[in-house]
This record gives C-alpha cells, sequence and structure tokens, in this order.
C-alpha cells in the first residue's frame, strides 16, 4: 500500500513535524511497509485456533493466594551503624556543628 506525499504532509501537521522532502520519502516507505504488514496480518483467518499462544489452554495460571514469610524482613541493627530504642543512631553532621569562633 503506497502512501501519497499529501498524507505524509498531514501526518506531519498533526505531529508538528518539519520535514524535509527526503524526509518525507523516507517516512513515505516505512509507513508503506508498516501497512503492507497490516495488510498481510487481517488476510489470516480469525477462526484458525483459539488466538493464544498459551500452553494452558488460553488461561493464564493463577497461584495459590496466601500468607507467606517475607524472607527479606531483617531486624534494624542488621543494616544500621547504630541502633537504640527504635532509632537509627548515626553520625551528627559537620555542617550543622557550630562554627568556631574567629576571635579566639
Amino acid at each position: 500500500m503506497s502512501i501519497t506525499s499529501e498524507e505524509i504532509s498531514h501526518l506531519a501537521r498533526l505531529g508538528r513535524l518539519r520535514l524535509e522532502p527526503d524526509e518525507e520519502r523516507i517516512l513515505a516507505e516505512q509507513l508503506g511497509g508498516i501497512l503492507e504488514h497490516m495488510d498481510a496480518l487481517s488476510g489470516i483467518p480469525e477462526d484458525e485456533g483459539d488466538g493464544s499462544a498459551s500452553a494452558e489452554g488460553g488461561r493464564t495460571p493463577l497461584r495459590d493466594d496466601g500468607a507467606v514469610p517475607d524472607t527479606m524482613i531483617r531486624e534494624p541493627d542488621v543494616a544500621a551503624p547504630a541502633w537504640e530504642s527504635s532509632f537509627y543512631l548515626v553520625p551528627r553532621l559537620r555542617s550543622r556543628d557550630p562554627l568556631p569562633d574567629p576571635a579566639g
């Protein structure tokens, strides 16, 4: 299927694209190829098969819902440098320390 230059210009305006003539030609070739593939796909009869590529007969297999222990949960003290009364203890930032008095 071929696409006219008018159709390419219209698509470019819709997409707010500024295309050079050689870009329009390339785009027309590419879109024409895509539309040819779509025409080929539309020729495939829909009544052949169930339309799925599943080995489960067209269904997605489901797992049983149930509570399982979370293996990623660790005690905070494993990841923290220090831990006390449910709080992480981290070193104080030097930028928060008071500046020394230049007068001495």
